[in-house]
């Protein structure tokens, strides 16, 4: 994440731009999950086991929708299938 964020500051990013930027939010949003699960896991939070794997499932769920959503291909992929239905 850090040498992703020196390469679009020396492309002339700024801060605010960065933040906004929808690849690294999603490579953030991941980091987060993995930290999450991390800690969920095998640092044996009082959570129930069953619990943390629905949040863990959840929010790999969401990343894989934002994925989906704002990956150029995808964009392509749904316009083919909205034309063809």
């Amino acid at each position: 994440l850090y040498v992703m964020f020196r390469y679009h500051q020396k492309q002339g990013l700024q801060l605010e731009q960065l933040i906004l930027r929808k690849d690294i939010g999603i490579i953030l949003l991941g980091s987060l999950t993995g930290i999450s699960s991390f800690l969920f896991f095998y640092l044996n939070l009082s959570l129930n086991v069953w619990i943390m794997f629905a949040i863990v499932l959840v929010v790999f769920s969401l990343i894989l929708a934002a994925v989906y959503y704002t990956h150029p291909v995808s964009k392509t992929l749904t316009g083919v299938l909205k034309t063809k239905m």
